[in-house]
C-alpha cells in the first residue's frame, strides 16, 4: 500500500471512530446529564464592554422554556419595532433585555406598544439597550461610548437589583485622587483566547443549540469569567477594594458619581434622561453591607441632589406580586416572565408617556 493510500486509510478510520465515539457520547450526555442547549451571543469590544454579537439569532434555554433572540446589526436586541427618525436608548440588564423570554413580551415591546397606541407608529423608536449581567458601570459605560451613534432624542434606565454591586466588582471607572470625578479603565471584559477560537470555529452556534456533548464540552474549556476586582487605576487602588471593604458612605459616593456623569453625558448632547426601576426588588428588605441596597434606600434622595427625574415602582410592585394568584417570575430563575415583564410595562407607562411627549415636544414634533 503507498503512503498516500496509508494515509487515507487511517484518516478514514480516525475519522469512523471519532464519529462512533462522538455519537455514543452525545446519547450518554443526552440520558446522564442533559443540557440546556443555548447558543453564545455574547462578547467583550475594544472598550472592555461585555455586548452582544452584531446581528443574527440565538437560542436560549431553561429546562422546557426556549426564547429566540435576534439581534440588530448594532448589537441591540431586535423586536420588531418601527423604524422612527426620533429614538430613546432604554438601559438596563437582563430584564430589560428579556431574558428567557421570547420578543413580544418584553416589557420593552409593550411600551413600545403603547407608545405607537398613544403618539403614533413610527414617531418614537424604543431601543431596546439591554444586557445581561451589566450594572450601572456598565450601561453608563455603553452611552459613553455609543449614545452618539444614534440620533436619541432620550434615554430612560432601568435600575435593577444588583447594579451597584456589579459597578464595583467590574471596574468599568476609577475614583480619581481628589474623590469627585472618575476616569474609565480600559479592558475591563476581554474574551479568553479558547472564547476568540471557538467564535471563528463553523457551525459553533448550531453545534450550540443542538449538540448536549458539545455543550459539556463547552462549559469545561470556557468557565463563566471571574469578576475584575474593582475600582483600582493599573497602578495603585483608588476607592473601594473589594465589596466587603465598601462602607456605606462609599457606596452613596460611588453611586453619585456614576449617575452624575451620566446626567452630565446627556446635558452635554441635549438629550433627555430618566431613571426608572424594573420594581423587582425590596427597598425595605435587609441585606447588610449588600451595595445596591445601600444605594436603593437613599436613591430618592440622591437623584434629588443630583436634579434627575427618577420614579420607583418596587413597592407598588411587590404589593401586586404578593397578592398575585399566578407566579409573575421564571421558576428556578427569578427573572420576570410573561406576566412579570407586562406589569413592568404597565406600571412604568406613565412616567415613560410624559417622557416620549417632552422628546417629542423638545425634537420640534
Amino acid at each position: 500500500m503507498s503512503p498516500l493510500k496509508k494515509l487515507t486509510f487511517i484518516s478514514i478510520t480516525l475519522a469512523f471512530v471519532f464519529g462512533i465515539a462522538a455519537i455514543f457520547g452525545e446519547i450518554a450526555v443526552r440520558i446522564i446529564a442533559p443540557q440546556n442547549l443555548s447558543s453564545s451571543f455574547r462578547i467583550s469590544d475594544k472598550h472592555g464592554i461585555q455586548v452582544h454579537q452584531p446581528g443574527g439569532s440565538s437560542r436560549h434555554q431553561l429546562g422546557d422554556r426556549v426564547a429566540k433572540y435576534k439581534l440588530r446589526p448594532d448589537g441591540l436586541r431586535d423586536y420588531g419595532a418601527a423604524q422612527a427618525e426620533k429614538r430613546i436608548l432604554l438601559l438596563g440588564d437582563s430584564f430589560t433585555f428579556g431574558w428567557l423570554l421570547n420578543a413580544e413580551h418584553t416589557f420593552i415591546n409593550h411600551l413600545q406598544n403603547k407608545v405607537d397606541e398613544e403618539f403614533g407608529k413610527g414617531r418614537m423608536e424604543l431601543l431596546n439597550g439591554g444586557h445581561g449581567g451589566w450594572g450601572t458601570s456598565d450601561y453608563i459605560r455603553y452611552y459613553e461610548e455609543y449614545g452618539e451613534d444614534y440620533g436619541l432624542s432620550g434615554v430612560i434606565v432601568f435600575f435593577n437589583g444588583d447594579d451597584i454591586g456589579r459597578s464595583i466588582r467590574r471596574g468599568q471607572y476609577a475614583i480619581r485622587d481628589d474623590q469627585k470625578r472618575l476616569e474609565k479603565r480600559h479592558g475591563v471584559h476581554k474574551d479568553s483566547w479558547k472564547k476568540k477560537i471557538l467564535n471563528t470555529v463553523p457551525g459553533y452556534s448550531w453545534f450550540c443549540e443542538h449538540s448536549h456533548l458539545f455543550q459539556t464540552l463547552r462549559y469545561a474549556l470556557i468557565p463563566a469569567p471571574p469578576d475584575r476586582p474593582v475600582l483600582a487605576t493599573e497602578s495603585k487602588q483608588v476607592g473601594l477594594a473589594t465589596i466587603t471593604d465598601a462602607k456605606d458612605a462609599e457606596v452613596i459616593h460611588l453611586s453619585s458619581l456614576l449617575f452624575s456623569r451620566l446626567r452630565d453625558l446627556a446635558k452635554e448632547r441635549k438629550q433627555e434622561l430618566l431613571v426608572l426601576t424594573t420594581g423587582f426588588h425590596n427597598k425595605t428588605e435587609e441585606k447588610k453591607g449588600e451595595p445596591t441596597k445601600v444605594f436603593y434606600r437613599v436613591a430618592d434622595t440622591v437623584f434629588e441632589e443630583l436634579a434627575m427625574e427618577y420614579a420607583d415602582i418596587s413597592e407598588k410592585l411587590m404589593a401586586e406580586k404578593a397578592a398575585a394568584e399566578e407566579p409573575i417570575t421564571i421558576p428556578e430563575d427569578g427573572h420576570p416572565n410573561e406576566i412579570g415583564a407586562r406589569l413592568i410595562a404597565d406600571m412604568n407607562w406613565p412616567y415613560v408617556k410624559k417622557f416620549v411627549e417632552r422628546c417629542l415636544n423638545n425634537s420640534g414634533s
